[in-house]
């Protein structure tokens, strides 16, 4: 019923409005939940995922109206929630790696809205350069998932260089800001983390009594 009212009339506060009252019902009867029932939970909460992304933008394209930092924001929380439960719902029943399956899936769904807004020459830059984001957000956390804990710097580089381009499209300083942070954390990690676990552990010749000074030297 709200996917309809989008057709006709803006109206964000009903969309927030059913957005967490359908995910408040669907917490509240994940109490529960037990893994054997994963094939029944997991459609509709994909369904859901669906409908309040199409949702968000559906009003945007009919009227060729521009979109704005709410619909932004409603369009990333909707993505957030539905990773956060797949995680923990696949995790349970099928283990880490099958985690991936969810992020390819949403890098093609982002991707394929990319398609279409270009395909339909559709003026919104705003909601072309979030699409773009997220696919390649989702497609960068697929690395770890997939492989090992040691591309989880690589995805965070890949993620920080996303952001870059995403501040530089919409001239955000904000988001620029947190794309240097978010490099910060990548070069601290990869210095005292990942070069540590590397060399201390062996893994690259016969290193595993190498010391910091011997390395650095």
């Amino acid at each position: 019923g709200v996917l309809a009212i989008c057709f006709w009339k803006n109206w964000p506060l009903v969309n927030f409005l059913s957005f967490f009252a359908t995910y408040g019902i669907f917490f509240a009867a994940m109490t529960a939940y037990k893994s054997s029932d994963f094939l029944q939970v997991y459609p509709f909460l994909c369904s859901y995922f669906v409908l309040f992304s199409t949702m968000t933008f559906l009003y945007k394209i009919i009227r060729r109206s521009k979109s704005h930092l709410l619909d932004l924001v409603a369009i990333v929380i909707n993505a957030s929630v539905f990773f956060g439960l797949s995680y923990r719902l696949i995790d349970q029943v099928y283990g880490r790696q099958w985690i991936a399956v969810t992020s390819l899936c949403l890098t093609a769904f982002y991707a394929a809205h990319v398609y279409y807004f270009l395909r339909c020459k559709l003026v919104d830059r705003e909601l072309l350069v979030s699409f773009l984001g997220l696919s390649a957000f989702f497609l960068a956390i697929t690395m770890p998932l997939v492989l090992s804990q040691q591309w989880i710097t690589a995805s965070w580089a890949i993620q920080a260089v996303v952001l870059l381009w995403v501040a530089r499209s919409l001239g955000s300083q904000f988001v620029r800001q947190a794309a240097y942070l978010l490099l910060c954390i990548v070069m601290v990690r990869f210095c005292l983390y990942d070069l540590q676990q590397t060399f201390s552990s062996g893994v690259i010749g016969n290193t595993a009594n190498l010391t910091w000074q011997d390395f650095l030297s």
